[in-house]
């Protein structure tokens, strides 16, 4: 059974509405209501980002051992940037895959880092 994945520009699309115009949605609340709402939202999208991440790990892994057709490696980095950084880390140790890969070895750690600095800087 093939598990057919969304294309990387329907996913993008989606985190960028979530990012761009639900919190413009809830200018009739107010304020603490809003955040309240908008946390939880923010909560649940990047625990269902970092699934998809990790089980696209484990998809692309059993992929790997049987010479099947791959998840392409910028889907898999795309994903890390829109929020699943942490699960495809956790998924790569896991699973042990592309951990000899530079691009992944370095750039999902660094993509992390600067997910982290961004919030931070944010919230001062």
């Amino acid at each position: 059974m093939r598990v057919e994945l969304p294309m990387m520009e329907n996913i993008l699309a989606y985190g960028l509405v979530i990012f761009l115009i639900v919190p413009y949605y809830n200018t009739n609340l107010n304020l603490y209501i809003g955040v309240n709402i908008m946390l939880k939202f923010l909560i649940t999208y990047l625990l269902i980002i970092n699934f998809i991440g990790f089980i696209i790990m484990l998809m692309d892994k059993q992929r790997a051992i049987h010479k099947e057709w791959r998840i392409p490696e910028k889907t898999l980095i795309c994903i890390s940037i829109i929020g699943g950084s942490i699960g495809m880390l956790i998924g790569m140790s896991a699973f042990r895959h592309k951990t000899k890969h530079i691009k992944f070895k370095f750039g999902v750690p660094l993509i992390l880092l600067i997910q982290i600095g961004s919030i931070l800087l944010y919230l001062k």
